[in-house]
């Protein structure tokens, strides 16, 4: 294959395994990489525009209770830690809507073979605080059925996340020790089946170096069978010292902004963000790289202590409840990357 020659076809058409895999393996430089991010940004602009929104973020809205918990997540391994409780998921929502961003995500813990009724007592108690306009996505895990997922719809849930991180079934097993590729699976072809829209992640950096590139493909391209797939957010593997992996490299931004780039030739019209791990100085190479559209800003949580490398600072606090607004840090990011903010 010829580098300027894969480019110049990807532009017209969704990249292939072939492709991803060569475009991998042949953007280490810096001159290469630029030429990925510069294709990336075509695509992005051809196919959505370079205007964003604002989104905002609930989180710790459930425990997990996978045993063992994953290994690079440092959430829930306090044993006094509880997650946010109800009145308070609900004044973030009324914070989000005071701010005039009406899309927001809940994640929380998982509980495998739950049948979801905690997440309909959240998403009830908000839209009965009146707040029926607010796109939600849920991001808990594989652990609600097709009947919660059906009166979530019906209540207005705009989509659910089947987040598998990596899809090498062998790392799966290692790096989420706790979790079930399988029953991720059937829940991932579950929100389809009641009709709901997918979101899901990879993260960067999570498997073995040997087999890095073509895990990565894969993930992509596992991912994208799903027809109803709708966003792909890309996290970055960072090492916390509360973590089984905190030994392991943390990931450059040179190469998650790569993953980046290469899903948004592969994903096309879908929403890809960046996630967990990245800076909020590094964000905007994602942007670079094709991340877009939408621009996670607010955000809602207990006050916790790890990830202190990568977690904006709070806006302000109120019962033990952070809450964050980089919106400002977003704007001028976005000044420098040449997209436009529709807010309101």
């Amino acid at each position: 294959m010829n580098f300027h020659d894969v480019l110049d076809s990807v532009l017209k058409r969704p990249v292939t395994r072939e492709e991803a895999l060569f475009l991998f393996q042949n953007t280490e430089t810096e001159e290469k990489r630029n030429s990925l991010f510069a294709a990336a940004r075509a695509v992005r602009k051809a196919e959505t525009g370079d205007v964003y929104h604002f989104t905002g973020g609930i989180a710790s809205v459930l425990p997990c209770r996978l045993r063992p918990l994953c290994n690079y997540c440092p959430y829930w391994r306090k044993k006094d830690q509880n997650p946010l409780p109800v009145e308070a998921i609900v004044a973030g929502a009324r914070y989000f809507r005071r701010e005039g961003v009406k899309k927001f995500h809940l994640s929380g813990g998982t509980t495998l073979g739950s049948e979801g009724q905690e997440v309909l007592e959240i998403v009830r108690s908000i839209y009965e605080a009146g707040l029926t306009d607010m796109k939600i996505n849920v991001n808990c895990g594989a652990a609600m059925s097709v009947e919660t997922m059906e009166q979530l719809k019906a209540w207005g849930v705009d989509s659910i996340g089947a987040v598998f991180e990596i899809t090498n079934r062998e790392v799966f097993r290692k790096v989420k020790p706790g979790d079930d590729f399988d029953k991720k699976m059937q829940f991932a072809w579950d929100i389809q089946k009641a009709g709901l829209a997918m979101g899901s992640g990879i993260m960067a950096g999570l498997g073995p170096k040997e087999t890095r590139y073509e895990d990565y493909v894969n993930s992509l391209f596992d991912i994208a069978q799903f027809p109803h797939l709708a966003s792909v957010y890309i996290s970055k593997f960072t090492p916390d010292p509360a973590i089984p992996m905190h030994d392991w490299e943390a990931c450059s931004v040179e190469e998650a902004a790569r993953l980046v780039a290469i899903a948004r030739l592969l994903y096309r019209s879908l929403n890809v963000t960046t996630a967990a791990g990245w800076t909020e100085q590094e964000q905007n190479q994602g942007i670079r790289a094709g991340a877009g559209n939408s621009l996670f800003a607010l955000a809602v949580n207990l006050k916790v202590d790890y990830w202190q490398g990568t977690r904006q600072q709070a806006s302000f606090s109120e019962d033990n409840i952070e809450y964050r607004d980089s919106r400002p840090a977003k704007r001028a990011m976005a000044e420098q990357c040449g997209i436009t903010i529709a807010e309101g």
